[in-house]
């Protein structure tokens, strides 16, 4: 189990269109706590979750983001739950 808690995560760039960027990552991880985050002006995505289960994203703002403000994928069981998502590409 790992918990991301009260950070901010602002200006994450991917160097010649690679797979970064996003202000918060994660592959393959199970049982993820992300809470009380703030993600903007990242190139890509605020947050972004991919091949992991159980999962759970609250209480976070994403803004100003290049993609999207909380994205996810192959993640079963994920809950995004009491955020807040604006002014993102």
């Amino acid at each position: 189990y790992i918990s991301i808690s009260y950070i901010e995560a602002d200006k994450s760039n991917a160097i010649d269109g690679g797979p970064n960027g996003a202000g918060i990552h994660s592959i393959n991880c199970n049982s993820l706590l992300i809470t009380g985050i703030t993600a903007q002006w990242n190139f890509n995505d605020g947050v972004q979750l991919n091949r992991g289960s159980d999962n759970v994203v609250s209480y976070s703002t994403a803004a100003y983001n290049g993609s999207n403000g909380f994205a996810a994928a192959d993640s079963p069981n994920l809950l995004f739950d009491h955020l807040v998502s604006h002014d993102n590409a």
